[in-house]
């Protein structure tokens, strides 16, 4: 299956992991319950302890004599991985590079057209004004209607322009009126509220006050009483 060829947590080494997990739970030999997850972290237990182990061999003595078959399987599997890895890593840049190339040489093509442009439009407005400066050389002198004429377009303009920003004023002012108005409407209706509570509030004030009086006089009444029945009590021993 060889999942590590592909980056680490894409969906394709995902499937590649599941499917690892299903053949191993098919395995009628020995009876497997594992999944997708469970085999990831049990090959990264073991290829942890495999390094582990590499390392402290290559420290004491550097010779790798009580190596087992499973140790040689972890190897090659670490070395394809860290191979696979680098090649990744290496796709990962060439892509980058390819894309910053690409970004430049789009920017030199359009820098490219924008300074053609640039130059067109130039050339463009040299013989504009050449054509306007021939013109205006053979345009015969304005008489007095023309100038009047003139004068009446750019006064009716000047106008036109007036009312429009007077009527622009005009709706700038009744949109404030509105929003004022509407302000208004809601500090009344928040002040007519806050009077209704405070109405309320008064209103279960007076209902309180009148309960603690009418229990106060229904206690003294009942303190009146018991005096009244206390005392024939006393009468009544005394002349005995």
């Amino acid at each position: 299956m060889k999942p590590y060829q592909f980056k680490a947590g894409s969906p394709q080494s995902g499937n590649a992991w599941k499917n690892i997990a299903s053949d191993l739970c098919e395995v009628k030999e020995i009876t497997f319950s594992v999944n997708q997850k469970s085999v990831r972290d049990r090959y990264r237990l073991l290829s942890e302890k495999h390094k582990k182990k590499m390392r402290t061999q290559e420290g004491s003595s550097g010779s790798n004599t009580d190596e087992t078959e499973l140790d040689q399987l972890l190897q090659n599997i670490v070395e394809e991985s860290h191979e696979a890895s680098e090649n990744y890593e290496k796709d990962t840049k060439d892509k980058h590079e390819k894309g910053l190339k690409d970004r430049k040489d789009a920017e030199e093509v359009r820098q490219k057209a924008l300074e053609s442009l640039s130059q067109t439009k130039k050339r463009h407005t040299e013989e504009e004004e050449q054509s306007q400066s021939s013109n205006s050389r053979k345009r015969p002198k304005k008489n007095g209607s023309e100038t009047m004429l003139y004068l009446q377009s750019k006064a009716e303009k000047e106008f036109d322009l007036r009312k429009e920003e007077l009527k622009m004023k005009k709706e700038e002012m009744e949109l404030q009126k509105e929003l004022q108005l509407e302000a208004a409407q809601k500090q009344a209706s928040a002040t007519e509220n806050m009077v209704k509570m405070l109405e309320h509030f008064q209103t279960q004030q007076v209902n309180v006050q009148q309960q603690m009086l009418q229990q106060q006089q229904q206690y003294q009444m009942m303190m009146q009483q018991q005096s009244q029945h206390f005392l024939c009590i006393i009468e009544k021993l005394s002349k005995n």
